[in-house]
């Protein structure tokens, strides 16, 4: 039994799954394979398939989520026919994290605070989520004198596998001293 390696890509709530139902298998097997056991090289538990018409209604799956990004997993495959003989193979799963932060970006006020600077987090601001996590990058500006003005601020975040996205942010900055 074979089976290439494979590259798994993260959905938009960071998970992906490896179905078993929709795997095939190369075989030189005389014998009709009917059980195939699939796990994960680094995990005990066994998913275990019988064979045949069974095949496709069941959903046995393993899932990945964003702790598994850039890590090949080793799976391991065991299959045995239906006299008995069993045959092993292992094939590796890469976890690929390709989706951009989304950003839900809205008009915002800020005001100058002691000695006229202006201390927000202007990513958080813009709203931005991903599937995994968000890097955030904290801006600090400086107003000088009695400044009102309405800033346009380039937002831009970055998740962990380098998907980044930018929006602009307006941000009307009031002098409250």
């Amino acid at each position: 039994v074979s089976h290439p390696d494979t590259t798994l890509f993260l959905d938009e709530n960071g998970m992906a799954s490896l179905l078993v139902a929709d795997m095939t298998f190369d075989t030189t097997e005389n014998c009709m394979v009917t059980d195939v056991e699939l796990f994960r090289a680094s995990e005990v538990a066994m998913s275990t398939l019988s064979g045949g018409a069974a095949r496709s209604a069941l959903p046995l799956e393993i899932i990945f989520d964003c702790d598994d990004v850039g890590t090949p997993a080793e799976i391991l495959v065991v299959a045995t026919d239906q006299s008995g003989n069993m045959d092993t193979t292992s094939f590796f799963a890469t976890v690929l994290d390709t989706l951009a932060p989304v950003a839900s970006v809205f008009d915002t006020v800020v005001y100058v605070g002691e000695g006229g600077f202006v201390d927000e987090d202007v990513v958080a601001l813009a709203g931005f989520t991903d599937n995994c996590a968000v890097d955030t990058v904290i801006r600090r500006f400086y107003c000088t004198g009695r400044m009102i003005d309405t800033l346009t601020i380039m937002a831009t975040a970055t998740d962990p596998s380098g998907n980044a996205t930018s929006s602009p942010l307006f941000v009307a900055v009031l002098d409250t001293f």
